[in-house]
């Protein structure tokens, strides 16, 4: 450092104040144009994880327009290949040739296939991926009645017949033990109608019985023919004013979605005072209401 400051005050001639200050000036410039460099290094493994994050975030966003693109097409249907079908009964191929996505068709079949059943045409609607346009473009062609209310159970079956006649018991107050009376219905299928009807609050009407799951149809029937509702009114109803939404969706007519918004509104508006305030819900339709109807008191 000396010999390079002799050097400047020789050759240049320049003083030793200024020759310290010229040194100073160069050490100072060396360290900001090697400081970047260091700053790179130190954070390459930054800027590595920078990319990959910014890769996973390009996944990620692809998967979700992915989905939108199969929900969009899903909710769409060619409406010139669509005629009467009845999705208990159709084949799989049946549902694609009337212009229905694969996958929901293949759905469809394995709801039967689990010993489901379609008794309305709402019921659709327990498919995934059958949503709202899907659903309103298919309606006028499904070959069942609107409400499961409406449903007519078969005139005709043949029924392997009890060996002993049955006495006929009522619906609201039999016991599982009454149920296994029926040929066909077991410990778990009598235990299921006794929770189902539990879960209601009790039968309102008998064609309810086909809703049970796993029930089938001829089995059903016969049930119906040897038993009867006394008093359907006499039930256990839900006090819209007072119920948490977690006793709310524990109905079977009532989802997750609908309590919710049932709470909501109530909380912002202030308690229900008859069937007409639940009908200014948007997401509850008549439908609905009227199903829920016995099953609501506005105390």
């Amino acid at each position: 450092m000396k010999r390079i400051r002799y050097w400047l005050m020789q050759v240049v001639g320049i003083s030793k104040a200024e020759t310290n200050g010229l040194i100073s000036l160069i050490i100072l410039l060396i360290i900001i144009l090697i400081i970047p460099g260091f700053y790179k290094l130190s954070n390459i493994n930054q800027y590595d994880h920078l990319t990959e994050d910014s890769i996973i975030l390009d996944n990620l966003i692809a998967q979700i327009e992915s989905r939108l693109n199969t929900s969009n097409k899903a909710s769409k249907v060619n409406l010139t290949l669509l005629k009467p079908f009845n999705p208990n009964k159709a084949s799989q191929d049946d549902l694609i040739s009337l212009g229905i996505p694969e996958f929901i068709s293949k759905r469809i079949i394995n709801y039967r296939s689990k010993g489901g059943q379609f008794l309305s045409k709402t019921d659709l609607h327990k498919i995934y991926g059958v949503d709202d346009s899907l659903y309103l473009a298919l309606a006028p062609f499904i070959q069942l009645p609107v409400n499961k209310l409406d449903y007519e159970p078969p005139k005709l079956y043949k029924v392997k017949p009890p060996s002993q006649k049955v006495e006929k018991f009522e619906l609201n107050s039999a016991d599982t033990s009454d149920f296994q009376k029926i040929y066909g219905i077991g410990p778990v299928l009598s235990k299921r109608i006794v929770n189902y009807r539990d879960k209601l609050g009790g039968f309102v009407n008998t064609n309810q019985i086909y809703e049970v799951y796993g029930l089938k149809d001829e089995v059903a029937f016969k049930l119906l023919v040897e038993s009867y509702l006394d008093n359907p009114l006499d039930i256990s109803r839900i006090k819209i004013n007072s119920v948490d939404e977690f006793t709310l969706k524990q109905h079977p007519y009532i989802n997750g979605v609908q309590a919710k918004t049932i709470i909501s509104y109530r909380f912002q508006h202030g308690n229900f005072r008859s069937y007409e305030d639940l009908e200014k819900i948007i997401i509850l339709d008549s439908i609905f209401i009227n199903k829920m109807k016995p099953y609501l008191s506005f105390d």
